[in-house]
């Protein structure tokens, strides 16, 4: 049979990616419809009414009935009532994904290996048993988080705000918030 110090030494490996998992996760982003930054710096894209945009924005402050912003180097006020979408992208969930991934291609690995050694009770089957051991957990780990990540990086992250809908007394309240939770 297995080595006691092998099937803990996988457990540890286990616990030790589920941890990176969580931690992973703890970067990640608001709901896409927001009133709150993710926590990322980054440029946001300030869609009008009429269809046009700016683009690479840094949000300023919110005066009276403007929306003040610097892009291009150059500071800019925008009319509330004429801006219907605040969006920022963020990049994607690779991270998240591959932490999964890599737990989920461990948990397979396990009830495979369990169930196979469960299925064939035999006088020499712990024989290479190490080897298996430490070709397959790596291997299930490093595949699963290719996959995970795969998934992942297909899923956009990003802090959306939508105003279309809203009052300018409205709108002008929700990029207050927006601008005040900022990162500085």
């Amino acid at each position: 049979m297995t080595e006691p110090g092998l099937r803990y030494g996988g457990a540890l490996l286990l616990v030790l990616l589920g941890t990176a998992a969580l931690r992973a996760q703890e970067g990640t982003p608001a709901p896409r419809e927001t009133t709150e930054t993710s926590g990322h710096t980054g440029a946001w894209k300030i869609i009008a009414a009429n269809g046009t945009f700016l683009a690479d924005a840094t949000l300023g402050s919110v005066r009276d009935d403007s929306l003040f912003v610097v892009a291009g180097g150059s500071g800019t006020a925008l009319p509330i009532g004429t801006i219907v979408r605040v969006s920022r992208d963020n990049g994607s969930y690779f991270w998240t994904g591959a932490g999964i991934g890599a737990l989920a291609g461990l948990a397979g690995f396990f009830i495979q290996h369990a169930a196979n050694n469960y299925a064939s009770r035999c006088s020499s089957c712990g024989d290479g048993e190490g080897i298996v051991l430490m070709i397959g957990i790596p291997t299930s780990a490093l595949l699963g988080a290719l996959l995970g990540g795969g998934v992942g990086a297909l899923i956009p992250d990003r802090d959306e705000l939508d105003l279309s809908s809203m009052a300018p007394a409205e709108k002008a309240v929700r990029l207050q918030k927006l601008v005040a939770e900022e990162p500085r």
